[in-house]
């Protein structure tokens, strides 16, 4: 009953801020404001977590307050909690919170909307950036007719003011997941957006490197890695009974798990450590040995987690090497074709395409029932499905091509590059990491060599400069941004260096695969101009831009095109090929003693 009050409360709370912006706002909006509130709240106050699959939990009873940190060398400032969010909302108005996968991003941008729910101060947004792929319009359009479902053409002045108001707090969560081909376009209107209303608040979650961040009018506060302290007290937030608790935080400080506690430092990959616990007590050295285990507990699955409760019967009456195999079929179709949730129909729609492929006689329907309800592997949220995290999916397409004959696999790994050339913003570690743990050999055969050549092709030693410069252009994709702080970390210590000129990449697919391979040095291309002698140069053409001290380098911007040339930067593209060049005579030399290896021992 305290939690139905409670969530009562939270709707009020929001609403009754709209009334002191003005008479006309509470015309206009409250009724449209009262109805957004009461849906996200309702979505996101209770909700499962990967412990808590197959039930919803009060938001705040699961959630574990994950540390953002903003380092400059004024302060250091946390962005964990209500208290310090009213802090920060007074200086900081415009705030990139970076993460890598599995993180916290999401849930802590959920908490925030809630807190201020709560607080009063602000009238929350929360904005799924992926949702804006498909969509038309403008990011303006998208708040006012996706959002508040606003007709505004005869309030469209009254709307303005209002929204420019300083009362509003936007929440963009996943600037990641914006597809590369309509980045540009999307970057806008949301630049467009929040030079329209300043004056309001404005939050983006992202995993790092995806250019946000190189804003010059955003802080950048970055996701923290769990501590030691911070997992024990994971552990005893979201687990009651203490004998298992005892049990965990021994297996963890284990001296043959010490090596492992990085890998633990991420709330999801410790989520699943938690649950998988009871029949796998060790931690796996590959991260495919333990999304296997993951899998393996959550087929073998009691109703609780205690050992007297029984196992879930299947509706499919399927073995757990059948599932397997349909969940690998399943990821492999979504994640080819860019889908990581799915509505009622869409999950239907995949799951009969899979069916086509398999010998296997289950129902659609009790397919869904066991993978929502049974495994609890798929979560249903709002009115979508997805995974736990895209990383299980990305574990079982990573083994649907390492168990394809060898002919197909070039295949398979082709369809996927095309995908993420088109649409990633993200590093695809994970996923790449897995396909080489559970296939290295073909990995490195079919998708390594392929796109180091490829890429050679670009950048090749032997072609004319001006060519050259093209190639690295197309795939760096670089960015000349003016007053740039960059925070490295040396020894667990921060290195915080402030450039007035940097040359910064574009996080689309060829840079993560270049920072896969480990084939140059980050700083190689940031510090290039902060060295040159032709710094002012650059300095005076970004002065001529009168906002965000940013300029996208296009292959047809011949001037600094020349100025690049004149300034080194054709070493800095000679010095990144012979890498490459390296990179793939290492692979191939390993790739020819594995032959001989092979048939060595069956000549044996």
């Amino acid at each position: 009953m305290e939690k139905t009050i409670e969530l009562t409360a939270l709707i009020s709370h929001a609403i009754e801020i709209v009334k002191t912006i003005n008479d006309e706002c509470e015309n206009l909006l409250g009724d449209k404001l009262f109805t957004y509130h009461q849906a996200q709240i309702e979505k996101y106050y209770y909700t499962n977590t990967f412990i808590h699959r197959d039930h919803k939990e009060p938001f705040f009873d699961v959630y574990y307050p994950i540390k953002a940190i903003c380092r400059t060398k004024v302060n250091t400032l946390e962005l964990h909690d209500s208290n310090s969010l009213n802090k920060i909302f007074n200086t900081h108005t415009k705030i990139v919170i970076s993460g890598s996968a599995g993180s916290g991003k999401t849930t802590l941008v959920k908490s925030i909307f809630l807190n201020t729910c709560k607080n009063r101060h602000h009238i929350p947004f929360f904005i799924e950036l992926r949702n804006l792929n498909g969509y038309s319009g403008t990011f303006e359009d998208y708040i006012i007719t996706k959002v508040l479902h606003l007709n505004i053409k005869p309030n469209r002045k009254i709307l303005e003011r209002t929204l420019n108001s300083g009362k509003f707090l936007f929440l963009l969560d996943g600037y990641d997941e914006i597809y590369s081909n309509n980045l540009e376009l999307i970057n806008k209107g949301i630049n467009d957006f929040i030079d329209k209303y300043n004056k309001n608040i404005f939050i983006i979650s992202t995993r790092p490197g995806c250019g946000i961040e190189y804003n010059t009018r955003f802080f950048e506060f970055k996701i923290q890695k769990l501590s030691q302290n911070d997992v024990e007290e994971f552990i005893r937030k979201l687990i009651l009974d203490e004998e298992r608790i005892k049990q965990l935080i021994n297996a963890i400080h284990l001296e043959n798990n010490m090596s492992y506690k990085e890998f633990l430092s991420s709330p999801l990959l410790l989520s699943m450590f938690i649950i998988s616990f009871e029949n796998h007590p060790e931690i796996p050295k590959k991260k495919s040995a333990f999304y296997n285990n993951v899998f393996d507990t959550l087929y073998s699955r009691h109703d609780g987690i205690t050992k007297s409760s029984f196992p879930r019967e299947k509706k499919t009456k399927l073995e757990r090497e059948e599932f397997k195999k349909v969940l690998s079929t399943f990821s492999f179709i979504t994640m080819g074709m860019g889908k990581y949730k799915f509505t009622d129909e869409e999950l239907t729609t995949f799951l009969i395409k899979v069916k086509t492929h398999m010998s296997y006689n289950y129902r659609i329907e009790d397919m869904i029932f066991d993978l929502r309800t049974t495994l609890c592997i798929l979560l249903y949220e709002g009115l979508e499905y997805s995974f736990p995290h895209r990383s299980m999916q990305e574990y079982f397409t990573a083994l649907f091509i390492s168990e394809l004959p060898d002919q197909n696999k070039n295949k398979a790994y082709k369809k996927l590059n095309s995908l993420l050339i088109e649409s990633s913003n993200d590093r695809s570690f994970t996923f790449w990491n897995l396909c080489n743990e559970l296939d290295s050999r073909a990995f490195k055969k079919a998708f390594m060599l392929p796109e180091l050549k490829k890429i050679k092709t670009k950048l090749n030693k032997e072609l004319p400069d001006n060519i050259k410069i093209n190639g690295f252009i197309e795939i760096i994709q670089p960015t000349l941004v003016k007053d740039i702080i960059i925070i490295t970390n040396l020894n667990d210590k921060n290195e915080i260096e402030k450039l007035e000129t940097a040359l910064v990449r574009k996080n689309n697919f060829y840079n993560s695969f270049l920072d896969f391979c480990d084939i140059y040095d980050y700083s190689l291309l940031t510090n290039f101009i902060e060295k040159s002698q032709y710094k002012d140069n650059f300095i005076s053409i970004l002065l001529e831009q009168k906002k965000n001290n940013i300029i996208p380098i296009e292959k047809n911007n011949i001037k600094i095109k020349r100025l690049l040339i004149k300034s080194g930067i054709i070493q800095i593209i000679d010095t990144i090929s012979q890498s490459i060049d390296n990179k793939i005579k290492e692979i191939e030399k390993k790739l020819g003693e594995k032959e001989i290896n092979i048939n060595n021992l069956l000549d044996f």
